[in-house]
């Protein structure tokens, strides 16, 4: 029997892939976006939970990285540090990447369900990101709203993007209150392409 689709693998990332990370993040971003391996290295060791990679026979095809942050505000892009006071109640996904020559096959569909999983087995109450490179429509298809525009990375247009972390939490909005994320009031961010 031949198999038309290489075996796919969605795994845990570990220090050894970050090699694999980088082409992956070469390929999918443009020069503003690209963080360095000593960002990939902080984000995997600060909340090794939030980072899985998606595997196919020959290597890495995309890459989640996601992790408490403070609702609210857009982590920063490629910072060597993770500021612990800033760890909160929202999942942020920070950074979803999948290979050019690999998208259109379910690939980022796959790791926002296992980001949303995430969010479900920790506990947040909300999820958020930044969307870039005109990946807004991927996200609203996984029920993520525009919140507000920004810049981010090297003065990129960006959407701030929140969600409910479950589709049946209620957001707040249904009976009239002002406009504010769902959860504790303020979002969070993240990028993909």
């Amino acid at each position: 029997m031949r198999w038309d689709r290489p075996l796919l693998v969605i795994r845990p990332l570990r220090s050894s892939d970050v090699s694999e990370i980088l082409m992956v993040q070469r390929s999918a971003y443009s020069d503003g976006l690209i963080e360095s391996p000593a960002s990939f290295a902080t984000k995997l060791g600060a909340w090794p939970q939030g980072a899985w990679g998606a595997f196919e026979d020959d290597g890495m095809s995309a890459y989640l990285f996601c992790h408490p942050w403070t609702s609210g505000e857009a982590a920063p892009l490629n910072s060597k540090e993770m500021d612990r006071s800033k760890l909160g109640t929202c999942l942020y996904i920070h950074d979803l990447a999948v290979r050019a020559d690999r998208r259109g096959r379910g690939l980022g569909d796959r790791l926002v369900s296992e980001a949303l999983s995430i969010a479900e087995r920790n506990g947040f109450r909300t999820c958020a990101l930044v969307a870039v490179q005109s990946s807004r429509a991927f996200w609203e298809r996984h029920g993520f709203r525009a919140w507000r525009e920004l810049e981010y990375g090297n003065g990129m247009p960006a959407h701030y993007m929140v969600r409910d972390a479950a589709p049946s939490m209620p957001t707040g909005r249904e009976h009239g209150n002002e406009r504010k994320p769902p959860g504790d009031g303020h979002g969070q961010s993240g990028r993909h392409r």
